[in-house]
């Protein structure tokens, strides 16, 4: 939550309104990928329709060349190996010892298990009859019958070779390959009674192993060496053509290479023009493979690992963390359609429930997203081509946005994000937040300095911490003249940090000691006396006196803080990523645990929460999340303040009283993550009885002709 934008809650001991506890249990990601499984292998049956697979059990389809995609349901969650369509409407998969089987294009599946011994790496098939699936241990398994029986030709644990290509040219007449060993020499066969027999083919010694081949005919095909070579280029990757079955071989090097593994995927097409993919370059050939060409994939393509061409023009890649390209153009240039910004987002902030934005770097590159329904949707905003640095931060003054970067300036956008404004203080150093504690105050946070302006970044003052072993990791204000400072040392790990205050705006500075060596990780002030920290490897200290006097640290559920933000007067909320929400009041350290995941660490750059009912984080790989409770309404308070209601005694041992003049509809009782354990209809009297309860905090709602009101009580 940013100070500019925040709706209080009110809450205190005896009457409380809860609802941003109540209901959502756990984050909801937005902005995502396809998935941030690596992709195995994708198959294009025309230049709409397409189908990736590989992750967790995951295959995602489209039917508008990759603007949208949608997940199929299939019945496993092991990574599918390979995806293949004789026609558009059959459709064929692999996994371990399992082949998928689809006879509506793909809109449903069903699965066989194949005794193979070792695991299927592949499927193929010349048409919807014969098809062929290999693998480990030298596994080759037939179907002639569309996959409805598969017939087991070769697969032995003796054999310490895979299978790792398959092309033929008609049923009985093709080509194998794969790898001897780990990774110690090719393997290649021919064969002509559709795999049965398998005739070794000589190839050149120095190929470990082949992982991509085309099939041109029974006298010409083309293979890659699965591993990279060294050149004074640097490395490079090598294929090896034949126009007579392999008695003799071309060696070709496409060229230098930007990664050290070697050839993902071949393609050639009758007209001379061919393709060979590597994990991140894809060279092109206009005469058949004489000539080759590189062309770029976009800056930020961590891996490929397959490619498929519905035409010489139109084809996919797809590989590592989901990452799926599109080329119209013969390849020439791509355009990733795997969904989500990449970015590792620094900010976020919101105008409104629907309105926000997140901002931070992909590959050095700024990038910035906006959503214009909470979150449902997030699409990049165009920055001025001019930027080469870092977008490090985001906030907002209503409807003004600005930007900080890496290299010492900021933007600011009246409209939205449509236009921005270039604005660099006099002296300015690079840039890591920006502030906003007050209308038309921007504060702009370097490392060593402060930059404030009082107009709207108009103009600026400069305000400087000379400390050049510490650095500024967060800033604190309670108003234009009043700040906190977190100071974080730059030359040991782990790294100490101390705070500092100043009540002039920053023209001096007075240290304000908090009882440990370790830096802060994040504070918030209610005012200039009352606020709280989390200290690093140590958990959430209090002040009540302007940090003449501090609590001793404790850790919220064995969790250390990385965000501390307070709604209100008493009522603090904490979060490290999306692992853990808790919130506390007055200072107590009795904390009601809101969400608490231990399966998986989700750290965050950045929190906005708008309201009490929902927030937002950002951290790296795109990750934007949501916070919400939409559901149990029952708990919204909206009877008229002037109503007079209580409860008593609270805590409570076992009856809980209701004191009020109105006629009472309903009394429910829920945990502090919403769930309802018990409710009473048209209640007889004002007292329920709370015995049942186990010692803990929990809500009660009172429905009334009226409206309805909600409470905290505290069952002893």
């Amino acid at each position: 939550m940013k100070k500019d934008f925040i709706v209080s809650l009110c809450l205190f001991v005896s009457i409380l309104n809860v609802p941003f506890l109540l209901n959502a249990q756990q984050w909801q990601r937005q902005n995502p990928y396809l998935t941030e499984q690596t992709l195995n292998s994708i198959f294009m049956t025309d230049i709409n329709h397409a189908f990736v697979c590989g992750g967790n059990g995951e295959m995602y389809s489209t039917s508008n060349g990759g603007d949208s995609w949608s997940q199929v349901d299939l019945s496993t969650n092991e990574p599918i190996a390979s995806v293949f369509f004789p026609n558009p409407q059959r459709g064929y998969y692999c996994y371990y010892n399992n082949i998928g089987r689809s006879l509506d294009g793909g809109l449903t599946w069903s699965e066989q298990e194949i005794p193979v011994l070792g695991d299927f790496k592949k499927i193929w098939f010349l048409d919807e009859n014969s098809g062929w699936a290999i693998g480990y241990y030298k596994s080759l398994f037939r179907t002639t019958d569309g996959g409805n029986s598969w017939a087991k030709l070769h697969n032995s644990t003796g054999v310490d070779s895979e299978f790792n290509e398959i092309g033929f040219i008609h049923a009985d007449s093709g080509f194998v390959a794969g790898t001897y060993g780990h990774d110690t020499r090719g393997l290649l066969f021919s064969t002509y009674d559709g795999g049965v027999t398998l005739d070794e083919i000589v190839i050149p010694e120095e190929i470990s192993g082949i992982n991509a081949m085309k099939v041109i005919s029974m006298d010409e095909l083309w293979i890659g060496a699965a591993q990279s070579f060294y050149s004074p280029e640097g490395p490079v990757v090598k294929i090896y053509h034949t126009l007579d079955q392999g008695l003799t071989w071309d060696t070709i090097v496409p060229g230098p290479i930007q990664s050290s593994s070697g050839v993902k995927a071949i393609e050639f097409f009758p007209n001379q023009k061919g393709y060979v993919l590597t994990s991140r370059d894809l060279f092109i050939t206009y005469d058949g493979g004489i000539n080759w060409v590189k062309s770029s994939f976009p800056i930020g393509v961590f891996e490929m690992t397959a490619m498929h061409w519905a035409d010489e023009m139109n084809g996919m890649m797809t590989g590592f963390m989901g990452q799926t390209l599109k080329t119209s153009d013969g390849g020439l240039s791509f355009t990733e359609i795997s969904r989500g910004c990449r970015a590792s987002f620094r900010g976020v902030t919101f105008l409104n429930e629907t309105t926000g934005f997140a901002a931070g770097a992909y590959f050095s590159q700024p990038k910035m997203v906006k959503t214009t329904n909470g979150g449902i949707d997030w699409s990049e905003i165009p920055l001025p081509d001019s930027l080469f640095s870092q977008l490090t931060d985001i906030s907002n003054d209503g409807d003004v946005l600005y930007l900080t970067f890496s290299q010492s300036y900021l933007l600011k956008s009246e409209d939205m994000g449509n236009t921005f404004t270039y604005i660099k203080p006099p002296d300015c150093k690079p840039l890591q937040h920006v502030k906003i504690p007050e209308e038309g105050f921007v504060v702009a946070v370097g490392y060593h300095d402060l930059y404030i302006s009082d107009n709207e970044g108009d103009t600026w003052d400069t305000r400087s911490i000379p400390d050049h072993d510490y650095f500024i990791h967060d800033v604190n204000f309670i108003h234009r003249d009043n700040a906190y400072v977190i100071m974080k040392s730059t030359v040991s790990f782990p790294p100490p940090g101390y705070l500092i205050f100043t009540s002039n705006g920053g023209i001096t500075w007075q240290n304000i000691e908090y009882g440990e060596q370790n830096y802060i990780i994040s504070l918030d002030f209610i005012d200039i006396e009352h606020g709280a920290i989390s200290i690093a490897e140590k958990g959430v200290s209090f002040t009540s006196d302007g940090g003449l006097t501090w609590t001793v640290p404790t850790t919220v559920n064995g969790y250390v803080p990385d965000f501390v933000e307070y709604i209100n007067d008493s009522a603090l909320l904490v979060c490290n990523g999306a692992n853990m929400l808790a919130m506390t009041t007055h200072a107590n350290n009795n904390w009601e645990m809101v969400i608490e995941n231990n399966g998986g660490m989700l750290f965050a750059n950045d929190y906005f929460f708008i309201s009490e009912k929902k927030g937002w984080l950002v951290g790296g790989a795109g990750m934007i999340m949501q916070y919400s409770n939409p559901l149990l309404n029952i708990f919204e308070s909206d009877i008229s303040a002037d109503v007079d209601i209580a409860i008593y005694p609270n805590p409570v041992d076992n009856i809980l009283f209701i004191e009020h003049a109105l006629c009472l509809e309903r009394i429910v009782i829920a945990d502090m993550q919403g769930r309802v354990l018990h409710q009473i209809n048209k209640p007889d009297n004002h007292s329920v009885d709370v015995s049942f309860l186990t010692s803990g905090t929990y809500i009660l709602s009172i429905g009334t002709n009226d409206g309805s009101q909600s409470f905290l009580f505290v069952k002893k």
